[in-house]
């Protein structure tokens, strides 16, 4: 059991600390993720704009020439598009791609909070 499901389960569960704070927001997150997206279908995930003739030529342009950002699995990893600069136009991005660069963007925070540096440092 994790700390987030101990603390909740906790039949005296109250706020007494930052800690209980971030686990109170966490469990909310978490709840909100679930009732947003419990109900998209696979194909909702990867669902984009363009015809397949437009999505092969998209796939082999740089992150800053595409249309849209995706995930996708490359050299037996998952990886997606992003690039630092600012595009114009902001590229569309699907579902997963949303999904993964919040999760991605959280997992930095923490590390940032846990380890008390900037992101970047110790860190690719």
């Amino acid at each position: 059991m994790n700390a987030l499901n101990a603390w909740e389960n906790s039949p005296t569960a109250a706020i007494r600390s930052p800690r209980d704070v971030l686990l109170l927001g966490l469990n909310a997150g978490e709840q909100s993720l679930r009732e947003t997206v419990g109900d998209i279908a696979e194909e909702e995930y990867r669902w984009e704009p363009l015809s397949a003739t437009e999505q092969s030529a998209d796939r082999l342009l740089p992150p800053q020439r595409k249309r849209v950002w995706r995930v996708f699995e490359q050299a037996g990893a998952w990886t997606y598009d992003y690039t630092p600069e600012e595009v114009k136009p902001s590229p569309f991005t699907t579902i997963a791609w949303i999904m993964n660069h919040v999760a991605q963007t959280a997992d930095m925070y923490l590390y940032c909070v846990v380890s008390g540096k900037p992101e970047g440092i110790e860190r690719p």
